[in-house]
């Protein structure tokens, strides 16, 4: 997302898709910026996202932010990009996300630990609802009702609450995973 280049092919190729198509949606996975890699084994080193050329860029350009907010705003700009644009073709299509389900980890309810989309995808998708910039949401609560530190209906709950513009928030599941 932080290549002009990427995210100017990102946006070009789904309001191709809307235009050329009789689609009633567009919506986005969970990858932003792509889940971590590791190497090594003991102890697991995690790689840093490749972005080191367009970062520079940016510094040299003037840019003040620091790497983390510069992904997340490049990430949010992308998003806003696409809502915008999708309304702006055709107004009666609906454009949602379905993120890791867990939420900032400064946010969620208490107990709630794991995976920070936040800090490792660079998706602030709080700020996505609150700020209107999806007409759905559908995070992935992936999890058993009894798993405490990935709570079902805490996680549920919390993103209903982040939802201050009453968007659609709808419980992201796991179905090949349902056992007879």
């Amino acid at each position: 997302p932080g290549e002009p280049g990427a995210a100017n092919h990102t946006v070009a190729v789904i309001l191709d898709v809307l235009k050329r198509y009789d689609v009633d949606g567009i919506h986005m996975d969970d990858y932003f910026y792509p889940y971590p890699i590791t190497q090594g084994d003991d102890p697991k080193t995690e790689l840093d996202f490749p972005d080191q050329a367009s970062w520079q860029r940016y510094l040299e350009a003037g840019g003040t932010m620091a790497r983390d907010d510069w992904r997340r705003s490049n990430v949010d700009a992308l998003v806003q990009r696409l809502n915008d644009g999708i309304h702006r073709a055709k107004p009666w299509v609906r454009f949602g996300i379905s993120p890791f389900g867990l939420g900032r980890p400064d946010l969620r309810p208490p107990g709630i630990v794991g995976f920070s989309q936040y800090h490792k995808l660079y998706a602030d998708v709080e700020r996505w609802l609150q700020a209107g910039w999806m007409d759905y949401l559908v995070p992935q609560l992936y999890w058993p009702l009894e798993q405490k530190e990935q709570a079902f209906m805490p996680l549920l709950e919390y993103w209903h609450a982040q939802n201050t513009r009453g968007r659609h928030v709808w419980a992201g599941l796991f179905t090949s995973r349902v056992l007879a």
